[in-house]
């Protein structure tokens, strides 16, 4: 009797592992890529990322420098995440819930680093509306340990089942006895020796990224302070340059109101990146509502992160960071130099 009853669990448990993968595909372990030869970090001669920041604690980050300039609007976008809760895929991507409608020219991504799980359903983005997937490729001078495994599972995909991929930088303030230029000439050379070794770019591919923004540690708040203002911007533009350069492709900077106030003071500055792309990083309730951020400086923006605690109705329970381009699929292809697939 009690053999049997074991049979019939085990044959359960097996009914029920087979049913996971007819709705959610192959299994984690049978999905993993075969990851091209000099792709791992040891083989390129680079550290591996462990102790950058977390996306929560730089989400955290955006919301207490907001705090500063405006308490009463930093509580009111805390009461709008706890009354609408999480944004989920795919759900939220097409029908705008509060209002009662159903969404248009809304195109929706995702972000993700090695802080996100081996197992986030890359496969399963299309069918959950999601577009495009940015994945963090290196920081400073190391490189993150899961960009070879997310970019070649997202390379993968055939059919229906494909997304834009999109590999980002996050730029640091490095050795201030470095001159500004020639540092962030030195973190293009690794993104891009990364990138490459990964099997570079192509045309259906995003463009590339930075990410400018706290450059925080467990001791420290934000190692930008080691150096002035303009040589932020200086560090920034150097590596814009010669990643397009490089890659022969225009890369959009992604940051945060809320960081450039606190490090840079004066968004007139901001004017010194006119020649690219925005991708903005704002979770204020007046933008969520609206769902029309002010941009820095008033310049506009192509990208617009959101949240940093977006969720899948089913396939994945981890937030992560959600995106949106605002307009029809032609006008994403186009304004972001995307060749269509």
């Amino acid at each position: 009797m009690k053999l049997a009853k074991y049979v019939s669990g085990v044959v359960s448990v097996v009914a029920i592992a087979a049913l996971h993968m007819s709705v959610y595909g192959q299994s984690s372990a049978s999905r993993m890529p075969q990851i091209p030869h000099g792709t791992s970090p040891r083989e390129l001669g680079l550290p591996e990322l462990t102790d950058d920041p977390k996306p929560q604690e730089l989400f955290a980050m955006v919301i207490a420098a907001a705090a500063k300039e405006d308490p009463a609007g930093v509580n009111e976008s805390i009461q709008q995440f706890n009354l609408y809760g999480p944004f989920r895929f795919p759900n939220d991507t097409k029908v705008d819930i509060p209002m009662h409608r159903e969404r248009k020219d809304s195109i929706f991504g995702i972000d993700i680093s090695h802080w996100t799980a081996s197992s986030f359903p890359v496969e399963q983005l299309a069918t959950r509306n999601a577009a495009f997937l940015y994945m963090k490729t290196t920081q400073g001078g190391g490189v993150d340990g899961s960009f070879a495994n997310f970019w070649q599972r997202s390379g993968n995909l055939t059919g229906i089942n494909r997304v834009h991929r999109g590999a980002y930088h996050f730029l640091t303030c490095g050795d201030p006895h470095v001159s500004a230029t020639e540092w962030g000439q030195r973190q293009a050379e690794t993104f891009v020796k990364v990138l490459k070794a990964n099997g570079g770019l192509l045309a259906t591919d995003m463009p590339p990224a930075v990410d400018l923004e706290w450059d925080v540690t467990k001791t420290e708040h934000d190692r930008w302070v080691c150096r002035k203002p303009g040589d932020v911007i200086n560090t920034t533009l150097a590596f814009l340059s010669e990643v397009k350069h490089q890659l022969h492709r225009t890369p959009i900077l992604y940051t945060s109101q809320a960081w450039w106030r606190e490090r840079i003071g004066t968004e007139e500055h901001f004017a010194a990146f006119s020649g690219y792309p925005i991708w903005l990083a704002d979770y204020s309730r007046s933008s969520r509502a609206s769902e029309t951020p002010p941009g820095i400086n008033g310049t506009n923006w192509v990208l617009w992160q959101f949240t940093a605690s977006a969720t899948m109705a089913i396939g994945f329970n981890a937030g992560f960071d959600a995106n949106v381009f605002k307009g029809s699929p032609d006008g994403f292809l186009s304004t972001l130099e995307v060749a269509a697939f």
